[in-house]
């Protein structure tokens, strides 16, 4: 639940570096959860706390690059990604698994061991 802060999640690392060249922002991180706290397994799952807003138009989709990951409850081969829409400060966790695309992983598809490592580059409001 995107309105109930971090519900008591514990992480072993939680390291995030950023370039914002004018509008467009790299941003880097490293999450290891090492207990899930009060999360609702059936809640999507997302990175918040992103250094910007991304820009308010319609439409404007960013992506990322996930080059990490370990302890998920996903099924072998499928392959995951972040999304971002348009004025918001996080990124959907994605899994490329139906035929018509992704579908944004639920936090049962996380694990208290999860980690991610990937690179998110968007475009900022200012």
């Amino acid at each position: 639940d995107r309105d109930a802060g971090d519900e008591n999640v514990s992480y072993g690392t939680r390291v995030a570096r950023y370039v914002k060249i004018g509008k467009m922002v790299w941003a880097n991180f490293k999450l290891e959860i090492t207990d899930m706290g009060d999360l609702t397994t059936s809640s999507i799952s997302y990175i918040g706390g992103l250094p910007f807003t991304s820009e308010n138009t319609t439409n404007n989709m960013s992506g990322g690059i996930v080059f990490g990951a370990g302890s998920l409850n996903i099924t072998a081969g499928y392959n995951i990604t972040l999304e971002q829409t348009y004025n918001t400060d996080f990124a959907y966790i994605a899994l490329w698994d139906v035929s018509t695309g992704i579908s944004y992983a639920l936090i049962s598809e996380l694990s208290a061991d999860a980690s991610i490592r990937a690179q998110l580059i968007y475009r900022a409001a200012a």
